[in-house]
């Protein structure tokens, strides 16, 4: 979907653990995007994006950007309370935070994706995260699906999914899941 944007980690070019990102610029207006998309993504300095796909069932089916300024944009399609997109602000401090959770958890350090290989368990008809994080010119992506259990960092990657859906105050635009 989005494999422009795969970053290609080396060791000493993507250092999170030592910096601390501030947003340097006023992020551009962003008013003309009727969806939340790579250039979306591409059109902000520092970005986290976070989108869930579709299951065998009843998965709310979204994506969210929450950028540096503190701006949250949300785009529901499926068994979401809001459909279409929506935006809402909250406290930049909030993006802070959840940039040194991502850098705590090791992140920028993940694999690419966690579809089958390496899983300890695995099954079907899961919904998936992609999880995005935009920060200047590195980028890291990951791409997990919630059917791949068992793999080292599992619990960490759950826990940092939610924790930007927390953080961005997004649940009344996704509902109850």
């Amino acid at each position: 979907m989005i494999t422009m944007m795969k970053s290609i980690l080396l060791a000493g070019v993507l250092v999170l653990s030592t910096t601390v990102y501030q947003c340097t610029s006023t992020p551009p207006d962003l008013t003309p995007y009727e969806f939340i998309d790579e250039h979306f993504i591409m059109a902000v300095d520092s970005v986290v994006y976070l989108e869930r796909t579709a299951c065998h069932g009843e998965c709310p089916v979204y994506r969210l950007a929450f950028v540096s300024d503190g701006s949250v944009f949300f785009e529901g399609s499926n068994f979401t309370e809001e459909r279409g997109l929506k935006r809402g602000i909250v406290d930049r401090s909030r993006f802070q935070a959840l940039v040194q959770q991502m850098d705590a958890s090791g992140f920028p350090f993940l694999k690419d994706e966690y579809l089958d290989d390496g899983c300890g368990q695995l099954t079907s008809d899961s919904s998936s995260a992609i999880v995005i994080m935009r920060m200047g010119d590195h980028l890291k992506r990951v791409h997990h699906y919630h059917g791949c259990n068992g793999f080292p960092g599992d619990k960490e990657l759950l826990s940092l999914e939610d924790a930007i859906d927390s953080l961005t105050n997004s649940r009344p635009w996704i509902g109850q899941r």
